[in-house]
Order: structure tokens, then sequence, then C-alpha cells
């Protein structure tokens, strides 16, 4: 909702602005390109680039009144232009106030512009975003795209954010600038507006995505290709943007019948790759009875360093807890929706171990490729852990437990002294790669089945070792019993071990 009222907020900002005239001039300028062209990365020859020059006054407005700022500079300039917004102290709900410009977009048709700035906010527990939006005849919104899934808010807070819209070839005008939610202060410095050269089409997306599912998809013999190519290269119109490309290419994707394939746009692809993501903070504790409890969720993003700070952190907390859990282990990844495993794994490693977990395997009789988390994250090896490889451990899995979070219960499938308790998984235990795509988006296809360090393959729902239903009136008195009368471990139902958890 909040969404729609800012998209409908910056409708008005364009609809306040006069006929461009005289003070908006449009240059014609060739330079070489400081990032390769997409779709020519592979040609070294210099890329003609129309910059449109932006010398028209910063429009400030807000639907209340309430904000005021300024703006100065040129952002087609390599200086870059800076805007100011001042908002007030107790602002409403959903109030928020602008700063904008707009340019001639005729010279900018077919291109792909990239829209940079630095952020600094005080004050504004909502934050700023960037913004830029192509407007046709009538106004037209052709595109948008907006920096709302990242902002830079808090007491004081200051980071870089960029956009890349490819500017549609009916555009008119093109409007952009800084977006205040909700009263505080924020500063945007550096503001550029760049020409990265010539946008993708949709036939270059199609053809490079076509070509990838056809040579690794999982599924790829499903498909009959010579009919299904022809059927859907002729769904896209000559010349039309890329984004045209990703509906016909999501029916193709149903068509694998994978259920875990899917395609992110190019912004949703630098949003992923961006700040570090969990479902919920890691939950390390014991329990009554000297068990240890470790509830890890799903993590994606992030750079080296954030990676290594979530599995050192889990590491570090079973390490403190471990002369205290004798009893044994429960891994609940009844939350864990998935992401990236790598850092999950390595943040269970003193309970798994080193060396060789699982793997995938992209067709039967394929030799498996087998996962050592220690290859794609060094560090964990030299973390200070206890070995906890003969601990007694009980995985609780569930419907929410999907994709990384199943692969981290497949890491325990095998292992001895261990069982698992829930209901069935999702249902994706399936390797994904990620490829990139010309555009800048992401597809990410499914390409293998996992398999556990046995060599049993999956691909489909995990089934728990003990089926255990949703809720027990008491969640600790089969772990008791289960002690008590010498069963041996895992207990028979240490379902619902951490409510809290539970209700995640």
């Amino acid at each position: 909702m909040r969404l729609r009222l800012m998209v409908g907020m910056l409708w008005v900002v364009g609809c306040a602005f006069a006929p461009v005239g005289a003070a908006e001039s449009v240059a014609a300028n060739r330079a070489d390109s400081n990032r390769p062209d997409p779709v020519q990365a592979s040609q070294s020859q210099s890329t003609a680039k129309a910059v449109a020059t932006a010398s028209a006054a910063w429009n400030i407005h807000s639907a209340s009144g309430n904000y005021q700022g300024q703006g100065e500079g040129d952002p087609t300039d390599a200086k870059g232009a800076s805007l100011r917004l001042i908002g007030p102290a107790q602002a409403k709900a959903g109030e928020s106030g602008a700063a904008s410009i707009r340019i001639d977009a005729a010279p900018l048709r077919g291109r792909r512009l990239r829209l940079s700035a630095r952020l600094t906010v005080d004050a504004a527990p909502k934050g700023a975003l960037l913004w830029i939006r192509a407007d046709g005849a009538d106004k037209k919104v052709l595109g948008f795209i907006n920096s709302q899934r990242d902002p830079v808010a808090g007491e004081h807070a200051s980071a870089a954010r960029e956009l890349l819209l490819d500017v549609p070839d009916a555009a008119e005008q093109l409007l952009f600038g800084l977006v205040l939610l909700e009263g505080g202060q924020a500063a945007a410095t550096e503001l550029r507006l760049v020409d990265e050269g010539r946008s993708a089409t949709a036939q270059d997306v199609f053809d490079f995505a076509i070509e990838a599912i056809k040579d690794r998809a999982l599924h790829r013999d499903r498909i009959d290709w010579g009919k299904t190519d022809v059927e859907l290269r002729a769904r896209l119109a000559a010349g039309s943007g890329a984004s045209a490309a990703y509906p016909v290419l999501r029916e193709l994707i149903g068509r694998l019948g994978d259920g875990h394939s899917f395609l992110m746009p190019p912004q949703a692809t630098r949003d992923r790759a961006g700040t570090a993501k969990k479902t919920f903070e890691p939950v390390v504790k014991t329990l009554t009875g000297e068990i240890g409890y470790v509830a890890v969720p799903g993590f994606s993003g992030g750079d080296d360093a954030g990676r290594d700070a979530f599995a050192r952190g889990i590491v570090e907390r079973i390490a403190a807890l471990a002369p205290s859990a004798s009893a044994g282990w429960i891994v609940d990844l009844r939350g864990n929706s998935g992401g990236t495993m790598w850092p999950m794994l390595a943040g269970l490693r003193p309970l798994l171990g080193a060396g060789e977990i699982g793997g995938n395997v992209s067709a039967p009789g394929q030799p498996m490729r087998r996962w050592r988390p220690e290859q794609l994250m060094p560090n964990a090896a030299t973390w200070p852990q206890p070995d906890l490889r003969a601990a007694k451990v009980a995985v609780l899995i569930g419907p929410r437990t999907s994709s990384s979070g199943e692969a981290v219960a497949i890491a325990f499938s095998g292992r001895a002294r261990t069982r698992s308790f829930g209901q069935p998984s999702d249902g994706r235990s399936t390797s994904n790669e990620t490829i990139a795509l010309p555009d800048g988006g992401a597809l990410l296809l499914t390409t293998a089945v996992f398999a556990d360090r046995s060599g049993k393959l999956f691909g489909g729902r995990i089934a728990p070792d003990v089926a255990v239903r949703p809720a027990t009136a008491n969640p600790m008195r089969p772990i008791r019993r289960s002690r008590r009368r010498r069963r041996g471990w895992p207990p028979t139902n240490p379902a619902r071990a951490d409510a809290a958890v539970t209700r995640r």
C-alpha cells in the first residue's frame, strides 16, 4: 500500500512541472563507456552516448507542504548534483516529501541509465530513497524504479545507492530525484545520471536464457525444443525492451515443472546481492536437561564478510554452550525458508564436521559434486570450535523448511546418532544455479537434485524419520521421558522445543 501511495505522489510531482523549455538543452556526446555494454561486453569499441543536460531548477514537493529543501548542480555533469530535504520532526504516517528534476528523454531512448548518489539521513526512521521514472505521451508512466526495498534510514546513517533504468522507445521525459519518508532530514550528494550504453532487448535476454535452459536445466528433456522455441519467439515484438522477455521466460520455466527455478528482474537482483537478509535472528541456547538448541534462519545476500559474520556468530555461540549441552543438540530448521546454504552449513560445522557432507547430482548416473563448505568459506576452518561430531542430534523440519534449508537438513542425513522429526519439508530439495542475464537480471535455474553423504538422492519433499503433529501440550516432556527411560538418543518426539521460535 505504501508503495502505491508513493508512486501516486511521484506522479503528482511530475504533473507539477511546466513543459520542457529552453532551459533543458540536449547535447549528444561520444565517450568511451566506463562499464561494458551488457550485450556487447566483448567489443572494445567506444559507444555513442546521448547525454541530456539538466539545467532546470529542482522542484521540491510535498502534499502536506511541510517539507523544504534545495538542489543544485547538474546530475549529468561529472561533478554531479546535491539535494537536501527537511521534513517535520513529527510527520504523519505516510507523509513524504520529494526533490525532483526532469529532462528530455528523446536522446536517451533505448539506452540504459544509472542513477547513483550517496544518501545521508538524520532523525529519519523511515529513511530516504532514490527514484527515477520514464513518462510517455500524456504523462503515461512507462518505467519506474526506486530504492524503497533498501532505504537509508536511522538516527544518523549514510550509504550509497544506485538504480538502473532502461529507457523505453516511447519515453518523452525522465523524472528523478530524492524522497524523504515520514520526516527527518536527508541529503543526496554526488547524484549522477550516467548513460551506460544500449539497453538489452527482449530478444537479447530471451536468446541468452533459452540457451542456458536448453543446456543446463534439470528437466530440459521434458521440453519439445523445436516447437517451443518457435512458439515463444513469436511472442516477442521486434525491438521490445528487456522486460518483455520475462513473461515469456516464466511460461517456459513453468513448463519445466521443477517448482524451483525463477527469474529476478535487474533491480531485484541488485537488492538480493546487497545487504544480507535473515528470516529471523539465529537462536542458540540451552534447554532444560543439558540440551543444546540451535534455530537456523534462512540467510541470503551480503558479501563475504557478512556471510562469515553470520556463520561465525553461530559457531561461537555453540562453542560457548557446548560444555553445558552434554545430553545432545536440537537443530531447528522449521523456519528456514532457504537462501544461501554455505553460511548455514559453516555455522553448524561443529556438529557436522569438516569434509563431505552431501552434494548435487545433475542427472541419474552422473557423479556427485560434493559439498565442502570450507571450500567456499575457507575462513570457517580457522575459527576456534568444538568437535561435536559424536554428539547426539535431533533435526526438526516442517513445511516451511525449503530449498537451502532442506540442504541443511540433508547435510545431517546419514550422520551418526542423528534423527529428524516433524513434518515433510517444502519439496525444493534441488540446486539452483544463478545465471546472469544481459539486462542485469538473473535466472535461478534448477540444475541438480540434492544428495546426502551416503549418495541418497532427494529432489522433492524430505520425510522426517519420525512424523510429529504440529503441536504438543508439553514440548519438553518427550525429551525428559526419553532420558529417564534410557531409550537412547534422539528422543522420540522433540517437536516444539521452543514455542517462541515456532511462532515465527
